[in-house]
């Protein structure tokens, strides 16, 4: 008499169980799109960068990050109009002191697409030559690290040169130095921008690496065997 209850009572429990849902998962995670397309930038992926860029502006349409770096990137892709569409954005929407805004400016001044500003003659001074040009600028963005051997070789006093990337808007800025008695190295007070790392602006080089420097951002590298020329040249021919 006390069999059947007990059978009837686990066959309920084991219908409600299969007619139960599931439990759910966690949700699928938020896709960041704007930290992709800063991936590409990096890469210098420049397509891919710009298209990622575009998705992320039609989430976030007033973020002047992204339509600063979309205007960096329609640079390395020829496509003027959009360059010159989003650094006036640029221009018109973040506070002119703004290396953002500074590089916006002398991108457009350089495309003639603004007016040069009228400057007082200046003191007639020697040419310098190209390794010795140096350049005080209001940017906010640095780049530091130190030469690194595995096999013993001098990082003291190694020049090193901070050149703005070809078809960038600073790719007429340069700087240069040379590594302390640590092999250790540090630019200061750079715009914004793309830059190419190098320790030769003319002959082979020992390296040649692509820099992108955000604005207030100090960006840490260190230069050894493993990103040497001959392992990684982020400008072949350059």
């Amino acid at each position: 008499m006390t069999i059947r209850p007990f059978t009837l009572m686990i066959a309920l429990a084991l219908t409600v169980a299969c007619t139960s849902p599931p439990p759910s998962g966690p949700g699928p995670t938020a896709r960041d799109v704007a930290g992709e397309a800063m991936a590409a930038m990096e890469r210098g992926e420049w397509a891919r960068a710009a298209d990622l860029l575009r998705q992320a502006l039609v989430q976030d349409p007033a973020r002047a990050s992204l339509h600063y770096q979309l205007a960096l990137a329609a640079t390395h892709l020829d496509r003027r109009d959009e360059a010159i569409r989003e650094f006036r954005w640029v221009l018109a929407n973040v506070a002119p002191e703004l290396p953002e805004a500074v590089e916006a400016r002398r991108w457009l001044t350089g495309a003639g697409v603004l007016a040069r500003a009228v400057e007082t003659p200046a003191v007639e001074t020697p040419a310098v030559p190209s390794t010795e040009i140096t350049e005080e600028t209001p940017g906010t963005s640095g780049v530091q690290g130190r030469v690194v051997w595995a096999d013993g070789r001098p990082t003291a006093r190694v020049q090193i040169f901070l050149k703005g990337a070809p078809k960038s808007p600073n790719a007429g800025l340069q700087w240069v130095m040379r590594t302390d008695d640590l092999g250790s190295f540090e630019f200061k007070r750079i715009p914004a921008g793309t830059y190419m790392l190098t320790d030769r602006i003319a002959g082979e080089p020992t390296w040649r690496l692509r820099v992108l420097l955000a604005p207030g951002a100090i960006t840490t590298i260190d230069l050894a065997e493993t990103n040497s020329a001959r392992v990684r040249d982020d400008f072949p021919g350059a």
